[in-house]
């Protein structure tokens, strides 16, 4: 976790030392600012890649280890896209006695669908560089049965986090990158939150 904070501290400190030097070029201004939000994208590529979720989700507003909330028949058709570490990772840390999909659904609904949504606009921010990170929370029937349930519910709720964005300032991001880093973050905790099995 120390290794990604200086990292990203490191990264962003060069950046903002340049962006001083370009605050009369609004060109060269935002070329800085979207380099920023690339980079802090690409170093969390980068330890999802190397099995870091915990990491990773510490930012995203999740402090308990993700693989915690996986059941352990998922694991490899889950995470090995990403890699076999991950794998590995999750097959250490999951839920080994699981119910059915339908009989843990309920249990996983309005919670989760929290935790969804936060997560989501959690890493959105962070990438971007806006502060904060609570939203307003979701209600509704319980729909996080599949991945792809998960995902749709996820962007289809994305105003819920753009309201929570102050001024609609969205820092280093325009609103639409700021969706599209959204969108790209909702995958993650879809992996660890449905409940149903793969298909």
């Amino acid at each position: 976790m120390a290794v990604l904070r200086y990292f990203v501290a490191a990264v962003l400190g060069a950046v903002a030392s340049f962006a001083g030097e370009a605050q009369e070029s609004t060109p060269a201004l935002r070329s800085l600012q979207q380099s920023r939000s690339s980079v802090v994208r690409q170093t969390l590529e980068r330890a999802i890649r190397l099995g870091n979720f915990r990491v990773i989700f510490s930012r995203f507003n999740i402090q308990r280890d993700p693989f915690e909330y996986v059941c352990c028949n998922e694991c490899e058709s889950r995470f090995s896209s990403v890699t076999e570490r991950a794998v590995d990772a999750c097959n250490e840390k999951c839920i080994k006695d699981c119910g059915t999909a339908e009989a843990d659904c309920a249990a996983f609904d309005n919670t989760y669908k929290v935790m969804l949504i936060q997560a989501s606009c959690a890493g959105a921010k962070f990438v971007c560089g806006v502060g904060g990170v609570q939203v307003p929370t979701p209600q509704g029937t319980c729909s996080l049965v599949s991945e792809e349930d998960c995902r749709t519910f996820a962007v289809n709720n994305v105003g819920l986090c753009l309201r929570s964005v102050r001024e609609g300032d969205y820092k280093s991001c325009s609103e639409e990158e700021f969706k599209q880093h959204y969108e790209w973050t909702v995958q993650w905790p879809c992996k660890f939150f449905a409940r149903a099995p793969s298909s």
